[in-house]
């Protein structure tokens, strides 16, 4: 089972918070996720101010994406691309490749909309400079989010956050007290007070200056 992880940089101080070494210590953290179901590729890109790396990662000339999971009905989507006279030359034949044409093409929350599967995935967009974190409608695939001081980090899994200069784990006594007489999370809540769970078939979108907006897909 695959993750993603990665920063952005808020404000003018990006360059130190979008360090590779950074980056590293978040990827390996997730590495144990590989034995699950096999390898993980993994990549880094750092297009200015964002930093990733992931199950999967394509660059476009306004997009950079990174994506964990499965789009199940990519080849119906490269079909309706080509239909509607999307001009794009593929390189391969990967669904992330599919995904990003998808989004180039109909925008994010129209290609999301259309997209059957399971994945979470990190999208930076150069023109308006916005980062967007996205889960699938079913939401199995996680991820999370860690909104710091100087960044914002995210990850399929908590341990990655450790990694983050600035990051102070603490436990939410609520949802500890819950997990204590249940053995189990709610999926709208997290046992770390400072990291929030990005919910189902929603889209998170995070400018490089500061701010968020949220929407449901």
């Amino acid at each position: 089972m695959c993750g993603i992880a990665g920063l952005l940089g808020l404000g003018p101080e990006t360059r130190s918070v979008s360090d590779t070494a950074v980056l590293r210590g978040m990827a390996d953290a997730l590495a144990r996720r590989e034995g699950r179901s096999g390898p993980c590729a993994s990549a880094s890109v750092h297009p200015r101010s964002l930093a990733c790396g992931g199950a999967a990662h394509a660059l476009g000339g306004r997009h950079v994406i990174v994506v964990t999971g499965e789009i199940y009905n990519h080849l119906d989507l490269r079909k309706a691309l080509t239909t509607e006279g999307a001009k794009i030359a593929w390189k391969g034949h990967s669904d992330t490749e599919t995904l990003l044409a998808a989004i180039t093409h109909w925008g994010l929350d129209a290609a999301l909309r259309k997209s059957t599967g399971m994945f979470a995935l990190a999208l930076w967009d150069k023109d308006t400079r916005t980062l967007s974190l996205a889960r699938d409608r079913t939401g199995e695939k996680p991820l999370h989010v860690a909104i710091l001081e100087k960044a914002v980090a995210f990850a399929s899994e908590l341990q990655a956050f450790h990694a983050v200069p600035g990051f102070t784990p603490s436990l939410d006594p609520q949802v500890l007290r819950g997990f204590v007489s249940t053995a189990a999370v709610a999926d709208d809540s997290c046992i770390s007070a400072s990291v929030r769970k990005l919910q189902p078939g929603t889209i998170l979108t995070i400018g490089a200056a500061g701010g968020t907006m949220e929407q449901r897909v």
